[in-house]
């Protein structure tokens, strides 16, 4: 909610005088400092006619560190105790509010959040009207980068007014990153099932990654789904699609189809998800007894296999010969006091880090295609349809990978002598 329309629904909810509307207008131009002006002489005149009731008092409320928030809702809830609430007074508040929006456009958070909060005193809380301030709170506090208190404001929001959808639509997109997960939950659908709006379908994909956090899988299936109804070009949502209807609805009709479509959209440059994408379509395969589509199949994802280990191989090379440079540039540094070699120097040592950032997680992707499991279950296959030497060849590289190493050597015995034997 853009800060000029939030004004706006602030002040229609008072009945403004000739003074609000030189206010309003001054407001509307931009000239904070002089709606300003306008609104302290009046609270000057005010408070002057009141000791028993000083203005703002310091110790109220502040920001004092990035770190400190209120909880609003507990200020809410206990708002009518003695020593916050003192007494009916719309237009004192309505006062508080006006200095409240001037001091927030001019970036003084402290003293936005002290008048919001000094308006709450002056007025008895009303349902469907009031959301307004609370909603300017949570704004103040979310550019302050104080989420806790961002989100207490917002939920006093969401409690005033909760046919205003938006709120549930702020509440879940910004709590959907944290643990509150569920409620992160509740407030998008909420909104996706209530609001006239055409729905973004970046949030169908927001609630299925939380219904997969939270474990509802035929429901992260369905918002899967929605979005790729939407979105139809997404290889990657296809892939994770595919693995969930695969790896945990049992959908294999639905996996095997969308894996074929990941296939049909994934760059040939993201062999992770292409291998994978191979690979647990040979696993659906073989689980069907399609002993030959899970040959060519795992073949494919042996290919990329073999790409990545080429990539690691090559980064191990381009990684010695740059330790190779490093050192001699360094024993001229040392030797010489070379400032020229000594740029180069920093320049080759960050070049290598970032070659072995790269390096690592090239290792670790290796690691997850699972190159023994794939070719045990290629052996297998083989096995099956009687080609007794490729399943020998692929039982010898399963123990390679020290995956059923011992399996594998009682296989390769045991196909070895049928092959001898002819049976």
């Amino acid at each position: 909610m853009r800060a000029a329309a939030l004004i706006i629904i602030i002040f229609t909810c008072f009945r403004l005088s000739a003074q609000d509307a030189d206010f309003a207008s001054l407001y509307e131009q931009g000239r904070y400092e002089d709606a300003l002006r306008i609104v302290n002489g009046e609270l000057d005149s005010f408070y002057s006619t009141r000791l028993e009731d000083k203005r703002i008092p310091s110790d109220f409320i502040s920001m004092k560190s990035d770190k400190e928030d209120i909880n609003l809702n507990l200020i809410f809830r206990y708002r009518k105790a003695k020593g916050f609430f003192i007494e009916d007074n719309p237009k004192l508040a309505n006062l508080h509010v006006s200095a409240a929006a001037c001091h927030a456009a001019l970036g003084r958070r402290r003293e936005a959040i002290s008048n919001y909060t000094q308006a709450l005193r002056f007025k008895n809380v009303e349902l469907g009207k009031d959301d307004a301030i609370y909603y300017a709170l949570s704004q103040i506090y979310k550019k302050a980068g104080q989420f806790e208190g961002y989100i207490a404001a917002l939920e006093s929001a969401f409690t005033l007014n909760p046919e205003r959808y938006a709120y549930s639509l702020e509440l879940g997109i910004s709590l959907a990153p944290t643990t509150r997960k569920t409620k992160a939950l509740y407030h998008l659908e909420r909104y996706m099932n209530n609001t006239d709006d055409d729905i973004d379908p970046s949030l169908y994909l927001t609630a299925g990654n939380l219904n997969e956090d939270l474990g509802y899988y035929l429901n992260t299936q369905d918002y899967y789904q929605k979005y790729l109804s939407v979105k139809t070009n997404d290889g990657v949502i296809h892939f994770a699609l595919g693995y969930i209807a695969f790896a945990k609805t049992g959908s294999h009709r639905l996996a095997a189809s969308s894996f074929a479509r990941a296939l049909e959209l994934l760059p040939e440059a993201d062999i992770y998800h292409r291998s994978k994408a191979h690979e647990y379509t040979a696993d659906m395969a073989l689980s069907d007894l399609q002993f030959q589509k899970a040959i060519d199949h795992y073949g494919e994802t042996i290919k990329y296999q073999e790409q990545v280990l080429e990539r690691i191989k090559s980064g191990d090379a381009k990684i010695r010969e740059i330790s190779e440079r490093i050192n001699l540039r360094k024993a001229e540094v040392l030797k010489d006091q070379n400032y020229e070699s000594f740029k180069e120097y920093e320049s080759l040592e960050e070049e290598k880090g970032k070659l072995a950032l790269e390096l690592n997680k090239q290792r670790r992707q290796y690691e997850m295609l699972n190159c023994g499991t794939v070719r045990w279950n290629t052996a297998w296959a083989y096995e099956r349809i009687e080609e007794y030497q490729s399943a020998i060849e692929f039982y010898r590289q399963s123990i390679s990978f020290d995956y059923r190493s011992n399996d594998s050597r009682e296989k390769i015995i045991k196909l070895q002598l049928k092959i001898k034997r002819g049976y």
